[in-house]
């Protein structure tokens, strides 16, 4: 888990202080005194045997020993020659020289060759000592330049000759260090492998210690514990020996334990001010906050500089209910340390567990500004921006918390968001990746380690929250977790080889039912769920039909596009964060949404009706649905090709193959449905005569294509004609980088609209600018009628219109039947439906159901498609130089197929050309009418169009242009008669300003709020 080292750190680094000093610091070698000894006197004797005796003495050269060996009587004279040829080796002196040697290659090969040719010498202790100091010390150098096996083998080296029982100096500081480096270096394996090879020859508690705080820093916290339990059993009374066990309990999430063993090593040594604190923070986790209180204030009253006592009473007064004392201390600790992240991300989370989104935004914003890597100042952000109803900016923020963790909490934190803005698949999916169900239990493994189940949600979670930041009390929606766990249970039981259609339908009921505004969506998802696992069909239809009466609550809420098209976006959201990006779902109508959600209602009742064999009710409820619906949207298109099933059974080939044909004529390439279609068309023309004159050549390889696949990060995102691709933004902060110590990445938070939060990336190396803080006084406006409960701060343009959408009638007092018989297929039969006048009044009008060809040799023309919004998908990369002449100008990617322009719905972006002089008449019309961007670092694409007239003629000027600039965009694949432009905030002023786009016929203004 990686936020733990930001957590144990200053613990830590206490402990293993605390742990070394016990160790005894040198080692005094003891002097050799030479004494030379005189000369034996040699009894004249020829006896061989007095010659042998000479002979061994390692200090008689060779011409020495010759000379001996000439004379049969040994004269005293020539004994003196002899010593003078070979004189006695100094291994003091060679040694010196040995230690003296400034390479390090160098030296291990004199220290080596010492300890070869002086294996009596007194000195080898200190020379082993040296070695393996050098062997380490050049171990490391080499890894560090990429040379690992030489660097691992001299390491092992080092460790395995170093002289045991280990020195006391030698263990400090060179051999209890290597295990830390090594991991450091990227090998952890070996480290381990190190540290239990060192473990074979400790011998004291204070090396069984230092072992110990290697584990704690990998967050191998059994280890640790076992490590800490043994230096016990040699030292009962060791206060570090509590702490280390303190501190691997706290990484274990038994906090409980963690207390207890820190209020023993306080109890060991009163005066230990890393026990006190431990103690002090372990009261807090657990609720505990006067205990907590007390302990800090009698620190603080010894040492009022103690930064770590002083944030910890003043969270702790938080917790006590003292919040007038607490925010007195926090403004103060807050300006003697504008840098303080740990203090500002605990005070950011506990105002968003009160529910008080502002206070948590600002101080979550100044925390990430100080210190980008800590997690959980992203989660507290996070939390306060789905308090708002700011689905976006929460997903962002937590997005960005990825680069630097990834524990469990933060998978639940990302889903919860994503289950609040209606993107239910993404939520479970995100879910499934830590988190299991069985027997109402869910289960993860905390920190990646350690196996826990509880029966909700939070009560899990709350272990690694405690762990962690100390917090008791959680920031959690209660309801929302539940919904999740019912939505984890609800894929788990559909995921099963046969699931059980009564266990599913509970479920069902669980997690769609309730009677907050998304349960619309909840409704239609789980629907959809059954219907693909074909579970349960007389349930999906009942859902259908309680959704008819949600509808108007389902278009109150924030961002409701997002949460109707989530099914659609799925795949280009799933490519885009692959590719680290994000997409941006702009506004549409609510008259559209409206009549998608009235067409996905007509479609799941289709749908299950075909399911349960009622063809003709099917084929009834589905041309509903395609009455409604979106011409050639994705649920058009699948209603038509479900229609074609319906008829299909019915016997009715003719007419089943008119509406397979438009279903796929109007999507992408399937091989699949493309056999499916050639087989009925066979049967209706008896060859397949004219199948490539209508749907083209059929794809050459037979790919099965699940509804649910995920398109490649590396595959260009397509975007279907009736969903324009969302805008797609690539937060900087988003982008993969990889901090270390030496120069960590700083980021500056700036409050931004619903659809990021920009952030600007710079090196410490720099000059860092002044933090930003996230303002808390902007404006706020309501987001598209919303309930008072549902109030907002408005993430769009300043001027979004809204529409007043009249309540959605119930469908089934409109619904009329259609008789299926092919004689009355031919005219166009008329269905009534309710519709909005002028005066947003519901009305009654006759929509022609679309008849069944009986020609279907003949290509299906459609008429101009209506797509709910345009397909642009652009970048737009904060932190970068406005293009200028042309220069430094992002590529856009490219969209699928060229849309229609006779758009209801809301347009977005566009460029120019040299202007004609004889156009006709023209106007000149824009996505939005004004934005609002951050002053010097916001930028916003625009969609320009003209009727009758060129948009390459189209000119554009900024009333400051040094504030505000405008540039053009190159032509975007697929977008005729638009041009994408961007406006871009080029200073720090803030105020209104103009750009006017011009035409011979006309111009248009746009109004430019910089913040």
């Amino acid at each position: 888990m990686k936020n733990f080292p930001f957590l144990i750190a200053l613990a830590g680094l206490a402990l293993i202080g605390a742990a070394q000093n016990t160790q005894v610091q040198t080692v005094e070698t003891k002097k050799t005194i030479a004494v030379k000894k005189s000369p034996t006197p040699v009894k004249k004797t020829s006896s061989a045997a007095g010659v042998k005796k000479a002979a061994p003495n390692s200090q008689t050269s060779t011409s020495g020993t010759n000379a001996a060996k000439k004379s049969s009587v040994p004269m005293p004279a020539a004994t003196s020659s002899a010593k003078k040829a070979a004189p006695k080796r100094d291994d003091r002196a060679e040694l010196d020289a040995a230690l003296g040697i400034a390479d390090p290659e160098q030296k291990i090969t004199a220290l080596s060759k010492f300890l070869k040719d002086f294996s009596r010498s007194e000195l080898r202790s200190r020379a082993a000592e040296s070695l393996t100091a050098a062997r380490a010390a050049v171990g490391d150098t080499k890894l560090q330049a990429g040379d690992r096996e030489n660097g691992l083998k001299l390491t092992r080296l080092a460790i395995s000759e170093a002289p045991v029982p280990y020195p006391d100096k030698l263990f400090t500081e060179v051999i209890a260090r290597v295990p830390t480096t090594l991991a450091l270096r990227g090998e952890p394996v070996v480290a381990i492998e190190i540290a239990s090879a060192v473990e074979k020859h400790s011998t004291t508690a204070a090396q069984l210690l230092a072992l110990a705080n290697f584990y704690l820093s990998i967050e191998n916290a059994d280890e640790a514990r076992r490590l800490a339990e043994a230096a016990l059993k040699l030292n009962e009374k060791s206060r570090d020996a509590y702490l280390a066990l303190g501190m691997a309990s706290r990484l274990n999430f038994d906090l409980e334990g963690a207390s207890a063993a820190f209020e023993k090593a306080a109890e060991l040594d009163a005066d230990s001010v890393s026990a006190r604190q431990s103690l002090a923070e372990m009261k807090r986790a657990l609720g505990k906050p006067e205990e907590a209180l007390a302990i800090y204030t009698a620190l603080l009253e010894k040492d009022g500089t103690d930064s770590r006592s002083r944030d910890g009473k003043i969270l702790a007064l938080f917790d006590a209910g003292k919040r007038t004392d607490a925010e007195t201390e926090l403004g103060k600790a807050i300006e003697s340390n504008p840098g303080n992240f740990v203090l500002l991300a605990g005070a950011a989370y506990w105002y968003a567990a009160k529910g008080e989104s502002t206070k948590a935004i600002d101080l979550a914003g100044k925390a990430i500004a100080a210190e980008p890597r800590y997690v959980w100042s992203h989660v507290a952000l996070g939390r306060a921006y789905l308090m708002d109803g700011r689905y976006a900016d929460a997903e962002q923020s937590l997005l960005r918390a990825r680069i630097y963790g990834n524990f469990p909490s933060l998978d639940y934190e990302l889903a919860a968001v994503r289950f609040a803005a209606g993107f239910y698949r993404e939520a479970v999916e995100e879910l499934e990746k830590s988190f299991s169900v069985k027997d109402g239990n869910i289960s993860t493994k905390l920190g990646r380690r350690v196996e826990r189940s509880e029966k909700n949600i939070t009560d899990l979670v709350a272990h690694e929250r405690r762990a962690s930041i100390l917090q008791p009390v959680a920031a959690d929606d209660v309801e929302l977790a539940a919904k999740l766990k019912a939505l984890l249970e609800l894929r788990t039981a559909l995921s099963s080889a046969s699931p059980d259609p009564i266990r599913a339908s509970e479920l069902t009921d669980a997690f769609a039912g309730g009677g907050d505004k998304m349960r619309f969506y909840r409704q239609i998802y789980a629907a959809n769920e059954l219907l693909e696992k074909k579970v349960a069909p007389a349930k999906a239809l009942e859902l259908s039909r309680s959704a008819v009466g949600s509808v108007d609550d389902g278009l109150n809420v924030p961002s409701p596009a997002g949460a109707m098209m989530a099914s659609e976006l799925y795949v280009k959201r799933t490519a885009a964060f692959a590719a680290d990006k994000y997409i941006v779902v702009p506004d549409v109508s609510k008259q559209i949404l409206s009549s998608v959600a009235r067409g996905r209602i007509e479609e799941i009742a289709g749908w299950s009706l075909l399911q349960q064999g009622s063809t003709a009710d099917a084929a009834t409820r589905l041309r509903r649905a395609i009455n409604v619906l979106p011409e050639k949207s994705a649920w058009w298109r699948s209603s038509y090709w479900r229609l074609g099933k319906a008829l299909e059974a019915e016997g009715k080939d003719s007419d089943a193959l008119d509406a397979y044909i438009k279903s796929y004529a109007s999507g992408d390439p399937d091989a699949v449905k493309y056999a499916e279609i050639e087989t009925v068309y066979k049967r209706v023309n008896k060859s397949t005569d004219g199948l490539e004159a209508l749907l083209g050549v059929g794809p050459a390889k037979a790919e099965v294509k699940a509804p649910d696949t995920i398109a490649s990060a590396s595959q260009e995102v397509k975007v279907p004609k009736e969903i324009a691709a969302p805008e797609v933004k690539i937060p900087s902060s988003i982008a993969k980088t990889e901090p270390t110590p030496e120069t960590p990445v700083r980021q500056t938070v700036e409050k931004k609209s619903d659809s990021a939060v920009e952030t600007k990336i710079v090196s410490v190396a720099e000059k860092t600018p002044e933090p930003v803080p996230v303002t808390t006084e902007e404006k706020i406006i309501p987001r598209e009628t919303p309930s008072p409960e549902h109030s907002i701060e408005s993430q769009k343009s300043d001027a979004v219109k809204t529409d007043e959408v009249k309540p959605v009638p119930q469908l089934e007092e409109v619904q009329q039947k259609v008789e299926e018989k092919a004689s009355d297929i031919k005219p166009a039969a008329k269905v009534p439906i309710e519709d909005l006048n002028e005066n947003g009044e519901v009305k009654t009008k006759s929509v022609p159901v679309e008849p069944v060809a009986d020609d279907t040799k003949s290509p299906v023309v459609s008429p101009t498609p209506k797509p709910l919004f345009e397909p642009v998908v652009i970048e737009i990369k904060s932190g970068r130089p406005p293009a200028k002449d042309g220069a430094n100008k992002e590529t856009p990617l490219k969209v699928a197929e060229d849309p229609p322009s006779d758009l209801s719905g809301r347009q977005r972006v566009v460029e120019g050309k040299e202007v004609t002089h004889d156009v006709p008449p023209c106007s000149i019309s824009v996505s939005q009418d004004s934005i609002s961007i951050v002053a010097g670092s916001g930028g916003v694409g625009l969609l320009v169009s003209a009727d009758s007239a060129d948009v390459k003629d189209i000119k554009f000027v900024s009333s400051s242009p040094k504030d505000i600039e405008v540039s053009a965009e190159p032509q975007i694949a697929g977008i005729s008669g638009r041009a994408l432009f961007l406006i871009k905030s080029l200073s720090t002023a803030t105020g209104v300003y103009q750009v006017t786009f011009s035409l011979p016929c006309g111009k248009k203004e746009v109004q430019v709020k910089t913040r």
